[in-house]
């Protein structure tokens, strides 16, 4: 696999639809439409707000926090531009910038599957504003492996590491990508590079305990490679086993959970792997938090 090469690149993509759902994904199915030029830049992530007074300033945040030229970009483009970020599909996934001085800090945000860097904006805001480098991982939530995703994480934030290592680096991962991101991290944690580095994990409504449902993906994958991501998701995959293996010793990581997440259920075995994530910290559980609305409701907790 080709390495990653830090933040090389400007984020490219955007959706209006999210479709992130109740249980593993089957086929993919997304629903997109350009937002009119006339109007303001209206991230999907707005519209899990029923209060207009929450969409307004949602929409301010966003429109402070992120670079026009960027926002321009992800209103005129798709999910189909991260694919061409990343050189197609099944291909390793890449940090891409947003700006800001590294020097002071780097937030890496990573998104979930059926979606894109865009739903995952609210998220690197705080930083943007203190001037700190700002990057979301795109990766392929489809057709790569979460395993394979977890190895191209690791790569991209030992980048990061090695081009400042005595600087802050903060993920903040949602959904599915709080898995690779989970994983990936221990996994580069076991090889040292972590020692003695500030790091900071924020999961944003993970499915840490996996789905019952996706334990046979791998039938389905064999016909269609659109499903193969979803191998790692299941309650019995080895991913799983991995992951409820992690105890992290070198990073500092705080949970997150929705009080209504239909997605990511705060159970029982949710928050048992949580409090294993966190060296026996309890989760922010967020009342009232849909799946969806987990993103902004955290990114107002996050320091």
């Amino acid at each position: 696999m080709p390495p990653v090469t830090g933040l090389p690149r400007t984020l490219p993509s955007s959706r209006t639809e999210r479709t992130e759902r109740t249980e593993a994904p089957t086929t993919p199915t997304t629903t997109r439409a350009e937002a009119p030029a006339a109007e303001a830049v209206q991230p999907d992530w707005t519209k899990t707000l029923t209060n207009p007074q929450q969409q307004a300033d949602a929409r301010r945040r966003f429109n402070d926090a992120v670079p026009p030229q960027v926002a321009e970009a992800m209103r005129e483009r798709n999910e189909n531009a991260e694919m061409d970020a990343i050189g197609g599909k099944n291909q390793p996934g890449v940090l891409l910038s947003q700006g800001g001085d590294a020097r002071k800090g780097t937030t890496v945000t990573v998104h979930g599957i059926n979606d894109n860097p865009a739903s995952v904006l609210p998220l690197g805001e705080k930083a943007a504003k203190k001037g700190q480098a700002v990057g979301t991982f795109a990766w392929d939530d489809r057709s790569r492996r979460l395993g394979d995703s977890a190895d191209d994480f690791a790569r991209a934030v030992k980048t990061v590491l090695d081009k400042n290592p005595s600087a802050p680096l903060t993920i903040n991962a949602y959904s599915m990508g709080g898995r690779v991101a989970a994983v990936g991290l221990a996994r580069l944690e076991a090889t040292g590079a972590l020692q003695g580095k500030d790091v900071r994990l924020n999961l944003v409504a993970p499915p840490l305990q996996g789905f019952s449902s996706a334990n046979m993906a791998w039938m389905g994958a064999a016909f269609s490679s659109s499903l193969r991501s979803s191998m790692d998701m299941g309650t019995g995959s080895d991913f799983q086993a991995e992951l409820e293996g992690v105890r992290f010793k070198d990073v500092k990581v705080q949970v997150f959970g929705g009080g209504a997440d239909e997605t990511a259920v705060v159970d029982e075995d949710w928050t048992r792997i949580a409090r294993q994530l966190t060296g026996g910290r309890d989760p922010v559980v967020m009342p009232g938090a849909t799946h969806d609305s987990s993103v902004v409701e955290a990114a107002r907790r996050l320091r």
